[in-house]
């Protein structure tokens, strides 16, 4: 089959008529009109009604068009992304990431940069969920189960997190022996309310629910990071963390209080820029070889 035919089918069908469509191409009106009449030769069937006065699509050629036009803006949408890739990489990447994680992201990006120096990328820290594709995101990182199944998601760790007090706080209160212990001191609470919390332990084999209380809560990680540190009270802080931090004391260092997994994802879209996937990949493979676990 000749495609060229095709897209002129199709361009003469956007365009409304066979002289438009001419000129968009650089071609003459009548080689415009013999190349559709090849194909519908070929295809044995009309696909257009043509009079003096006005141009109009038979059922068959509606029922072709409706067809044909996705797979011609898949072609379109693959030869721009093979230019693209033939070129040095350019334009903006926005990347969004919650402010725990974002600062992992720094090291990495910089790297990045310095290797595509036509590339800008565009890095927006949120604790909530942001809607990728009504934010104008093309990557995010997230941390949990997801559960937007139109996502592309790609694993990349797991964020797990145990106890941990300041030596400050230790020296003052000592230290818990058991999680039953833990309703003896303050502790830091995160998105809790009324200054009550159920934390969930782990030691591989068995599970308890504990009820604590502190006298601050706190909306972000950061914020709960910096109140540990200032011997506030017990807060749950993950290993990724912890190893990055001077002055904590491991509490309870049988069990762990949370196990996320940490997930790079993209909207869902059939092609990307280069300059997408070339930093989507490059992140996966940093951010997969990082000691999540401590």
């Amino acid at each position: 089959m000749d495609f060229n035919g095709v897209n002129l089918f199709a361009r003469v069908v956007e365009a409304g008529s066979f002289t438009r469509a001419a000129a968009q191409l650089g071609i003459t009106t009548s080689g415009a009109s013999r190349a559709v009449m090849r194909l519908e030769a070929e295809l044995g069937v009309r696909l257009l009604q043509r009079t003096t006065r006005k141009l109009s699509l038979t059922a068959a050629g509606r029922a072709y068009f409706d067809q044909v036009r996705g797979a011609l803006a898949m072609l379109e949408e693959a030869g721009t992304a093979a230019t693209e890739m033939g070129e040095e990489p350019r334009g903006s990447v926005r990347l969004t990431a919650p402010p725990a994680l974002a600062g992992a992201l720094i090291p990495f990006v910089a790297a990045f940069l310095l290797r595509y120096p036509q590339i800008v990328v565009q890095l927006s820290c949120s604790q909530g969920i942001v809607d990728l594709v009504e934010e104008g995101f093309d990557l995010a990182l997230r941390l949990g189960r997801l559960r937007d199944s139109s996502l592309v998601a790609r694993r990349v760790g797991h964020l797990v997190t145990g106890l941990f007090a300041s030596r400050g706080y230790v020296a003052r209160n000592g230290l818990p022996r058991t999680p039953a212990d833990l309703a003896k001191h303050d502790c830091v609470l995160f998105r809790s309310q009324g200054g009550k919390a159920t934390w969930r332990l782990t030691d591989g084999e068995h599970e308890q629910l504990v009820e604590v209380t502190g006298r601050i809560e706190v909306d972000e990680i950061p914020s709960l990071q910096q109140a540990v540190l200032n011997g506030i009270g017990i807060g749950s802080i993950s290993f990724f963390s912890s190893a990055r931090m001077r002055g904590l004391v491991r509490v309870l260092p049988r069990y762990v209080s949370g196990d996320l997994p940490v997930s790079l994802v993209s909207p869902s879209k059939r092609l990307e820029p280069a300059r997408v996937v070339l930093l989507r990949d490059f992140l996966a493979e940093k951010l997969a070889s990082l000691r999540w676990r401590g």
